[in-house]
């Protein structure tokens, strides 16, 4: 779970969105796009990685997920 900023503020009087919370946005926004992700074996995403991150490989033809060292399937085997 991403906590978000200890801010109350999150916009500034003159309106503007602090850098903690632009920060914070940016996470929420990467885990939401992740969780829709697909593509084959050759476009697996290399960043924004994270313990649990789904991917449906159309290649293999099922989700993945990343273990914090590699893409493994729901038994766990690498692929």
């Amino acid at each position: 779970m991403i906590n978000p900023p200890p801010s109350v503020n999150a916009i500034s009087n003159d309106g503007i969105l602090s850098p903690a919370w632009k920060n914070w946005l940016s996470q929420i926004y990467d885990i939401c796009f992740a969780v829709r992700q697909s593509g084959t074996t050759a476009q697996r995403p290399v960043k924004s990685l994270w313990i649990g991150r789904p991917y449906f490989d159309t290649t293999l033809g099922y989700a993945i997920h990343y273990d914090g060292t590699n893409w493994v399937d729901s038994a766990g085997s690498t692929v």
